[in-house]
């Protein structure tokens, strides 16, 4: 495991996947911890970048649903998931991306709001 380019593996005397937490003494368990933290957060600004990026791929332009100037019934409309001036996305995006990560519609929705 590498966090920042830097191999976990060198930290310890052995492979990081082979230590049991309580194998660890009180500097490594820092260390792990401080590595897990880097990781994590390094994981959740892909994320955030992701889901920006989602919420544009659902710009309402994208939306086929206007026939003969009116809305179909049960389509998706245009929904500002954030703060004024923030774009609107297609209604249904955050519950497809909810679904694909383990979230409730609204999770997601905060999550695009962001």
């Amino acid at each position: 495991m590498s966090v920042g380019g830097v191999r976990l593996e060198h930290m310890f005397d052995r492979p990081v996947d082979e230590l049991t937490v309580e194998e660890l003494d009180v500097e490594e368990t820092l260390d792990a911890i401080e590595a897990w933290h880097a990781e994590r957060l390094e994981r959740e600004t892909r994320e955030f970048c992701a889901a920006a990026h989602y919420a544009d791929l659902h710009h309402p332009e994208t939306l086929a649903r206007r026939a003969h100037g009116r809305v179909l019934p049960g389509t998706e409309r245009p929904r500002q998931l954030g703060g004024a001036g923030t774009p609107a996305v297609a209604e249904f995006a955050a519950a497809e991306l909810g679904a694909r990560i383990g979230t409730s519609p609204y999770g997601a929705r905060m999550l695009i709001a962001d």
